[in-house]
């Protein structure tokens, strides 16, 4: 009888895995089947996508950034921005107090910015202003073109990050999500009983029950705003309409992949796992820790790889050629008369696929912190392991302060990307540093300033009312 239970159960795993390996091997194939048609069949369409981006400069004032409608898509253009993802990505870290959901938005904002510049690499497309002089810019970005990061990284992104935050998924869990409501207080046990099971829209439901929209409607929204972004794009000139629509497909490519194909219970997994390598022996966890950084290096070889065809094929070094003579009529993609394009092409990509690395460091530095209330802010920050890891911080960044030297130095012997890379890596680590040493401790510390100036609650007000009396 145990042995027909085992069978069964064992029957019953081969099956999920099965179907979901088949999700995942369908999803794959059929991204692969549009980025190969990309590829090939694009440049038919570079005319026609050119022909609107100059209808809307020449319909909307375009230029030096002075049309109403320029303006309105450029608040658009700039949400897309890595540096702006990245800000919200901190102020959600310093939000959070789930940790694990602000890793998963860390982990898959790295791997859609990864995926882009690796196609990028593969495609090897030009930008619209590359092949046509008559492409107005106001500001310049140089490599290649196809996917459109501004398309794929905010799909992403935005994505996870409107779930993570009107569903209050930062939060520990359902209990927090309880306020003076009457309603939350009634459905509490709901709450707490399905808090793994029931879906975003079910949630919303229970959080907001007099809210005026929907959740379908703030996706709707969502993608509004994520249209308007890969709009602007081709309306500044930096992207021709296929690759904005490539980066969309591939965004919902991930997303297909995090929500349905399990790479969300993945990323849970491996933060368990982070957790629990945190409790084994010093020698078990370097191990393991190297394991995780060869199998990312692994995927990272394939991109040298690559890089090293694409850097030296005679086909690309010709078409970069003739791309420059345009990109040097571009008053601002002249930085004093010296532009270096060859630097910003298939190295460029390299460097920046190197934030695949970035929540592998953000598992091993991170440390859920003891609960020691009767405890100082500068004493719970100034605890051995955020002293290794400010000592840490500190060197790197006298590493980083030495760049110019050090790249002078090893220049001869070792490959400038080589070098570069490094500091890549470097630059990750320290944001890592950054965002587990000194945000926790600015929360910390301003929690406690606030609490101290705090007015008392009613409660508070009529226990000591009770003590007077």
């Amino acid at each position: 009888m145990e042995f027909q239970i085992s069978f069964t159960q064992t029957s019953k795993f081969n099956i999920k895995y099965t179907f979901f390996m088949n999700k995942v091997t369908f999803s794959t194939i059929l991204a692969t089947l549009i980025l190969v048609s990309d590829v090939f069949f694009s440049k038919y369409t570079y005319e026609f996508s050119n022909s609107i981006t100059k209808f809307l400069q020449n319909k909307f004032e375009y230029g030096q950034e002075q049309g109403t409608f320029e303006y309105f898509l450029l608040i658009f253009s700039t949400a897309g921005d890595a540096i702006v993802t990245n800000i919200l990505a901190i102020l959600i870290w310093f939000k959070a107090t789930n940790k694990e959901q602000a890793l998963k938005i860390f982990t898959m904002n790295a791997l859609a910015s990864s995926l882009g510049n690796l196609v990028k690499m593969i495609a090897a497309q030009p930008r619209p202003f590359y092949i046509d002089d008559q492409i107005k810019l106001d500001f310049c970005y140089t490599g290649y073109g196809d996917p459109s990061g501004h398309s794929l990284r905010p799909f992403v992104f935005y994505v996870i990050l409107l779930e993570t935050i009107v569903c209050k998924k930062y939060k520990p869990d359902q209990k927090q999500l309880i306020d003076d409501n009457q309603f939350y207080k009634d459905n509490q046990s709901q709450l707490t009983q399905t808090e793994q099971s029931i879906s975003c829209n079910k949630r919303f439901k229970l959080l907001y029950p007099n809210s005026p929209i929907s959740f379908k409607q703030c996706q709707f929204f969502l993608g509004v705003f994520i249209f308007l972004i890969g709009i602007g794009r081709l309306y500044f000139g930096v992207h021709f309409l296929n690759q904005i629509i490539l980066g969309w497909i591939l965004g919902m490519y991930l997303l297909y992949l995090y929500y349905y194909c399990g790479l969300e219970q993945f990323i849970h997994s491996l933060y368990v796992e982070a957790k629990r390598i945190k409790d084994e022996k010093t020698c078990t966890k370097i191990a393991k820790y190297i394991n995780l950084g060869i199998m990312l290096s692994l995927l990272y070889l394939i991109t040298l790889i690559i890089c090293y065809f694409r850097h030296y094929s005679q086909q690309i070094l010709d078409e970069k050629e003739e791309w420059k003579k345009l990109i040097l009529r571009q008053d601002t993609c002249l930085h004093k008369g010296h532009y270096s394009y060859e630097k910003k092409f298939e190295t460029s990509d390299v460097q920046y696929i190197s934030i695949i690395f970035f929540p592998l460091y953000l598992f091993v530095l991170y440390e859920q912190p003891p609960e020691q209330p009767n405890k100082s802010p500068l004493r719970l920050w100034l605890s051995k392991g955020n002293i290794i890891k400010l000592t840490l911080y500190f060197f790197c960044y006298l590493i980083q302060e030495q760049q110019r030297y050090i790249i002078k130095l090893f220049e001869k012997g070792v490959p400038r990307l080589m070098i570069t890379l490094i500091f890549e890596h470097i630059y990750y680590i320290n944001y890592a540093l950054f965002l587990l040493i000194f945000i926790p401790f600015v929360q910390t510390l301003g929690n406690n300033f606030i609490s101290k100036f705090r007015k008392p609650t009613r409660t508070i007000q009529l226990a000591q009312f009770e003590i007077e009396l």
